[in-house]
Parts: C-alpha cells; structure tokens; sequence
C-alpha cells in the first residue's frame, strides 16, 4: 500500500499548474454562477448535502435527465456504463456485475438518499438493466469509499437515484417505445399541488422476448462428454425475456416527504441458467416494495435537522430447471428441479444533524439503526446434494422430500451505527473534511471506517484533490449461513470485506473545455472466496481469503466546439491483483474508452453518437481459455422535441456495427464460448407533455 501513498505524493506537483491564476482579480460573480452554480454541478452524496462538484470531497459524476434523453439510455446499467472507470458485466445474461477500478463487488444503490441493500443477495438493486429511468431526475455516482458516510456496501462505489419531485414533473407526461425483441415500454408521470400537498406519482412498465443469441455450449455439454448422453439444450438460445413494472408516488408537504414504491421484475428468463446450463422455461420474480417518512427542517440559520424511516421487503420467487431431463446420466428424468421462494426484509431509522455554528467549520452527526432479516418461505426440489453432486430424492417436494435443512436458514441482524464528519474551511481555497463512522453489527461486531478530504481550490478554475477513505462490506446471509446445497457452505465466523484507497484528484474547467484526471490506488483485505471444501455438500465453501491490490487513472475530458455541438471522452486503466498472482481480476477490464458527440443541429433537434470500448480482460488463474475479447459498442440517438410544443420523438440504435460482443463466463465448463450479448437493436420513442 505505501506505493500508492508514494504515488500520490509524487503527483501532487502537478497540481501547481495554473497557480498562477490565483494571483489574478477575483473572478466576476456570473462566472462562478456559470461554472458551479448549476444544478447538475452540484451533488449530494459525497458528504450527505449539497456542494459543488468539484468541491466535494470525493471523485464524482452526476448524469442528468437530459443527458441520459440525449444518450439513448433506457436502463440504470446502460447510463453508469458511460461513467469513467465502471463497467457492468453480467455472467448469465441476467445478474449484474459492476467492476469499480477493477473491484469486482457490489455497488451500494440508494433511492433519493436511502439504502436499499438487503442480507441474503446485498443489493436489491443487483440487475441494473431491469431499473427503468422515466422518471429519473438525476443520477449522482461516486468512485471510491463511501462507508464513513452510508456504512455497509459502499464499497468501492455508491449510485443515488434522484426521482423526479411534483416541481420536476409538473403537469402530466405519457410516453411509449418499442422496439428490437418485441420490446415494449410505456410510462405514466404526473405532478401538481392538491390541497397543499405537493404530488408525484409514476408508473412504468416494459415487456421484452430478449435477444436470441444462440449459445454454443453450456455446462450441461460437460456433463453430457462425462456420462455420454446427449441432455444439454445447446446450442440453443439464451432465456432472457422479461416483464417490468416500476411505480411509485410521493407527497410532501412544509418539512414532511412521504416516498412508497413498488419494482416487480417478473417472468424473468433464467438467462444461461442458474447452473450455466440452458433453461428455456426457467423464471424468477423479484418484488421490491419501499417506503419512507421524511422531516427535515432548519431549526435555525446554523442548525439544520433530519429524521428518517424506511422500510424495504424484496419477495423473491424462483422456478428452475438447473440441469435438463436426462442430466446426470438420466438419473433425472425431469431434469434437476428447483422452486424456492425468500423473503427479506430492512427496516431503518437515522437522524442527522448539520452544525453550521462553528466559523469555517461544517459538523454533520447522525446515529441510528437497522433491522435485516431473511426468510425461506419455499425449497420444493427433486434433489439433495452430496460430494458436488446432485442426488435424485425421488419426488418433488419441499426439501426434496427428505429430511433436509433448507438452502437458506432463516437468519436477522441488528446493527446500530454512528457518524460524525467535518468539513473546515481552514485557509483561504483550502478545505478538509475528516470523518469517521462506527458500525455495530449483531452478527460479527464492530467495524470503523474513516475518511479524510484535502481539497485546494489551486487556482480560479482548478481544483486538487487528495482523499483517503475505508470502506466495508459485510457477509451476506447466503455467506455466513448457507448449507452448501445451492452456492457455498456458510461460515458463521467470516468477517466483512475492507478497503483502504488513496485518490488524487485534479479538476478544470474553462470556458468551453473541462477535464477531470483522478490517480488512485488501494488495498483489499479479508476478500470471501468460494474454495473447496469438503464438509459441504457441493464440495465449495466460503472463506475470508487474501487480498487484493489495483491502481490506475481516470481521465475525463469535455470540449464545447461550438455552443451546439460539444465533444466528451474518458479512458480509464486500471492494474488489479489478487495475492500477487499478477493475474487481473476476472470480468475487469484493464482498459476502458467511451467517446461522446453531441450535435444540436437544428433547432430542438439532436443527434448523439456514442461508443464503449472493452479492452483487455484476463482470465482467473487456472482458465486455460484465451483472453475475453475486446468489443466495442457503438450507439445513435437521434431525437426531436417540442413538436406543436407538446411532443418529442426519438430514435435510437444501439451496437449499431452489430459487434459480436461477450462478457468472460465463469469457468470454461460452464459456458466455454463466453457470454453473447445483444448485436444490433433499435427503439423508436414518443413523449407528449399536458
């Protein structure tokens, strides 16, 4: 870890460049308006309130509406695509998988500022392509710790989903899209004041047949080499249709905001199968139902006060089919069968204090607690599992009919939590912010992890930053408590993931060009890995491994030609190892580029072209297959507004040169040939406002 601290240290002379600025008048008042007063220059979860981009204590994006309108983007994952550094990745067409520079982990999602991380999977929010953007403000996502402000999963990144308020919305808006895949969307979004009450309610809804990429082999072929029959449905296509319905409402009224919401993923394929091999009938449903209470109120011009309640459930249902009839030699001639249904469950409380009292100084303090639990509410199989094999148990029937204990224990946990962060602007352009937050977790005690901030405002239109911060995740449920049928054998004793990364960060912004260059390096420690074990039933278990290691650069460049047409890019590069193997971290690529051209051609008209590239991913040690392949995906949006003031039209294509794209799979017995991914597909959008 001391050659990044070195690394970082090395690098801050760069930061006199443009020094000399400061020395000039000060800058006129509009100016500054110009450059930070903005809205989407602004962003909230870096320190839990408003600042300025390029002030806040961390490396930062915010995405706006009209950015993600402009790009094409009809999903979560293909909006935090285009963010520097971030890739998401799947494994079965179905799950996502966000790298972070090159940390392969779970990204803490909040809605409106609220955690929605659960127990047994982590995240509720884990298929960022099934989160629909209709009624989406804003996106702010930030790279890096962010545990000493939101705690658990904030590891290597945090994406807050800002949904659009009555002010946002005012008045009503429908609006359809088909396309590609028998792909069809429609939306509702309506905003007004009633009896004093502020109100927004939206409804979005989607039904997809998915892309037909034919997968070669799966791991049903292995078996099939193995035992000489012929079981496996490959080649054959992918299983990944899907249904999708996002509603949610929200009234407020003077200090008091009262958010609900419902996100059914229903009839969702099973993508390559949930044991990498072919299920063309296999679905699951996840329901996710939230709600919280809001009060927040100014007290006084220096003290600022907010409490807060919340409640998620997520309902998971699944009905699979994990190896097909006549698997394992026709001992299972209805295939290897499974149904399972989990319930989970978070509930929250926080209070936050902001202290502005103190000259120079920002004081913000919170305390509160969560309750999580996980129950199994179905586990009706046809197996059980012995030496890492499925074993027929002749019926199916809950727990296979046998006297089994169930693939998931029911398992809860408390945690109380504690926080205090400061800002101190303790020299003219120079400010630091120290934080630090304690969480006490029933399950495996104590955890703390600290921040610290340096931001100089080196000169009128350069920022330099340098940061350190440490985050956790902790095991999940599935970790700590599984029985070794379904993934690994829980270990009771495993300990929470943590992170110490350092960052140095440097911002400009002129007139019509802007860059943002961020150096980073870090250190993981107690990573939990899947290893064989043989006191499980599937012969694997979970463990708190070695450590992993990565550094690397972000850099974001923007440039305005003309006042209609403006040019942005990014690369990002990245080195992470696992126990000095000097093997890079599956499913990371080393490199990433994205180029944006945004044209405004004619009055309300705009044309957008964008392209991702992929480059450079390894595979874990042991996989004797080549490199995944690098790919590029390019994207046209065209769109047309205000047409009889009311109306906006749009057209897009997505992978336009109809690129052969994959993501690496797990093993090569699994899925040799890799993950296809949709080629060409297009949409066609309407938008009419009342």
């Amino acid at each position: 870890m001391a050659r990044y601290y070195l690394i970082a240290f090395l690098c801050a002379p760069m930061s006199l460049m443009g020094g000399g600025e400061a020395l000039a008048a000060e800058p006129i008042e509009e100016d500054i308006e110009q450059v930070y007063g903005r809205e989407e220059d602004t962003i909230s979860i870096a320190t839990g309130y408003r600042k300025p981009l390029d002030l806040a204590p961390s490396v930062a994006t915010v995405i706006t509406e009209e950015e993600i309108k402009s790009i094409g983007a009809t999903t979560l994952g293909q909006v935090i695509e285009t963010v520097a550094g971030i890739h998401v990745s799947t494994t079965n067409a179905v799950d996502s998988v966000v790298t972070v520079r090159g940390i392969t982990s779970r990204v803490l999602v909040l809605l409106n500022n609220v955690p929605v991380a659960q127990g047994l999977f982590v995240n509720a929010f884990a298929q960022l392509d099934n989160v629909q953007i209709n009624d989406i403000e804003r996106i702010e996502v930030i790279r890096g710790p962010g545990s000493a402000v939101y705690g658990a999963d904030a590891f290597a990144g945090a994406i807050n989903i800002v949904t659009k308020t009555s002010k946002d919305i005012n008045g009503t808006e429908i609006g359809a899209r088909a396309g590609s895949f028998d792909t069809y969307d429609g939306w509702f979004l309506h905003g007004g004041e009633y009896g004093g009450f502020d109100v927004a309610l939206s409804v979005s809804g989607r039904t997809t047949d998915g892309f037909d990429a034919t997968v070669e082999a799966d791991a049903q072929t292995a078996f099939d080499a193995l035992f000489g029959t012929r079981a496996s449905r490959a080649p054959g296509p992918l299983n990944v249709d899907k249904d999708l319905i996002d509603a949610r409402a929200e009234v407020s009224r003077g200090p008091w905001t009262l958010r609900a919401g419902y996100f059914g993923q229903l009839n969702l394929g099973a993508g390559v199968g949930v044991s990498r091999a072919l299920d063309p009938d296999g679905t699951a449903d996840f329901e996710l139902t939230n709600t919280d209470l809001t009060y927040h109120d100014r007290y006084s011009d220096a003290l600022d006060l907010t409490a807060q309640v919340s409640y998620v459930n997520v309902h998971s249902d699944f009905d699979v089919t994990g190896f097909p009839p006549g698997a394992f030699g026709g001992a299972f001639p209805e295939g290897v069968r499974q149904d399972l249904g989990l319930d989970e469950d978070r509930a929250r409380a926080e209070v936050t204090a902001l202290w502005t009292g103190l000259e120079q100084h920002w004081l913000r303090a919170g305390l509160g607690g969560v309750f999580e639990s996980s129950d199994t509410t179905e586990d009706v199989r046809n197996y059980t599992v012995r030496q890492g094999f499925p074993v027929p148990t002749g019926r199916f029937a809950e727990r296979g009919g046998i006297d089994d204990v169930p693939i998931f224990p029911d398992e809860d946990r408390t945690i109380f939590f504690a926080y205090l962060q400061d800002e101190w602007d303790f020299a003219p352009d120079w400010s630091l912010t120290t934080g630090v937050r304690i969480d006490e977790y029933s399950d495996f005690g104590t955890t703390v992890n600290p921040r610290v901030g340096l931001v100089w405002n080196t000169a009128y239109r350069l920022t330099t930053k340098l940061l350190y911060g440490r985050a956790f995740r902790p095991p999940s449920f599935a970790e700590r408590h599984s029985n070794g049928l379904f993934l690994g054998l829980g270990d009771p004793d495993l300990e929470p993931v943590t992170i110490d990364m350092v960052e140095l960060a440097f911002n400009y912004r002129a007139t019509r060009w802007r860059s943002n260059l961020s150096l980073f390096g870090y250190s993981i420690e107690d990573l939990i890995e899947l290893v064989p074990n043989p006191a499980s039933p599937n012969g694997l278990g979970f463990i708190n491994g070695g450590g992993q290691e990565g550094y690397g650069l972000e850099w974001e460049l923007g440039f305005d030609i003309t006042p209609k047409l403006g040019l942005f890019g990014s690369y990002a590069y990245q080195d992470a190892t696992v126990d000095d193997n000097n093997v890079n971290v599956r499913f990371a690529p080393k490199h990433q580029v994205y180029a944006e051209a945004n044209w405004r051609f004619a009055p309300r008209w705009n044309l957008n072209l964008n392209v991702k590239s992929i480059l450079d991913r390894d595979r874990p040690a042991g996989d004797p297959r080549p490199p995944a392949g690098d790919y590029s995906l390019l994207n046209l949006t065209l769109r047309r507004e205000a047409i009889g003031k009311h109306l906006d039209v749009g057209f897009s294509v997505r992978n336009l040169l109809d690129e052969d794209a994959r993501e690496p799979s797990d093993s090569p017995a699994a899925i040799p040939f890799d993950t296809p991914l949709a080629g060409r597909n297009f949409y066609g959008e309407l938008r009419f406002r009342f």
